[in-house]
């Protein structure tokens, strides 16, 4: 049995958020409504930064199981809230390959919004929830087997009178 993946991953330079400004530009005489300037500044360096790690740390594919994500925000200012920088970062993480799709982000627990004027950044650390269904020794899987089969003989021994009494 394989432990689940850690991955530590630092982005340098003052993350962004996603939801804040958007700018309107024409293109093919069409408006399109795209992020902000700084938004797509720290996007693209961002995964440049990540890509880096994430090669280095031995990840090919992106991961494909659910994730907690830990995440510390360190910002110049403090501006912004926490749930448009977890949204930024979800993105990120997806463009990135390091997630598959950022829906299979479960948790964001112990994430933080700080403040570090000299050095602004993102400290984060991914790890790779197992589930106990998919870990369980083959023995467990079997009685779970049989209590569910017990639990449906109840069921259906007491059809009658739960019918009788919900009349």
């Amino acid at each position: 049995m394989s432990s689940p993946a850690k991955l530590l991953f630092t982005i340098i330079g003052p993350p962004r958020t996603k939801g804040n400004s958007f700018r309107v530009v024409i293109r093919n005489d069409r408006p399109r409504v795209l992020p902000s300037k700084p938004y797509t500044i720290w996007f693209r360096a961002a995964r440049l930064q990540i890509n880096l790690q994430r090669v280095a740390q031995g990840l090919r594919a992106p991961l494909e199981r659910p994730v907690h994500v830990r995440a510390q925000f360190y910002r110049a200012r403090a501006v912004g809230d926490i749930d448009n920088y977890a949204k930024a970062l979800g993105d990120c993480l997806q463009r990135s390959g390091v997630l598959a799709n950022d829906k299979l982000i479960a948790s964001w627990d112990g994430t933080r919004l700080l403040v570090d004027h000299a050095r602004p950044r993102v400290e984060l650390a991914i790890t790779e929830i197992r589930n106990a269904k998919q870990e369980g020794s083959a023995s467990a899987r079997e009685k779970g087997r049989g209590s569910q089969a017990r639990a449906g003989a109840r069921r259906k021994s007491s059809g009658g009178r739960a019918r009788a009494a919900a009349r």
